[in-house]
C-alpha cells in the first residue's frame, strides 16, 4: 500500500511538470520533444487508470454496487 502511495505521488509530480513544461508555444518549438514526453506519460498514466479501475470495480462487487449479472 504504502508502494502504491509513492507511487501515485510519483505520479502526480511528473504529471505536473509535464503539464507544466509543455504549453502551446513549447510543443509547437519542439514537436519530437513533446511526442517522446507524451509516449513515456500515457502508459504511465493508463496503468494507473486500470489499477483503480480494477480496485473499485473489485469493492463495488464486495459492496453490492456492482452486480454481474447486469
Amino acid at each position: 500500500m504504502r508502494q502504491g502511495e509513492a507511487d501515485f505521488a510519483r505520479l502526480r509530480a511528473d504529471w505536473s511538470d509535464f503539464l507544466a513544461n509543455w504549453n502551446e508555444e513549447l510543443i509547437e518549438a519542439d514537436r519530437e520533444g513533446f511526442r517522446c514526453a507524451a509516449e513515456a506519460m500515457l502508459p504511465r498514466l493508463e496503468e494507473r487508470v486500470n489499477a483503480e479501475t480494477r480496485a473499485l470495480y473489485a469493492t463495488g462487487l464486495q459492496m453490492g454496487v456492482i452486480a454481474l449479472n447486469g
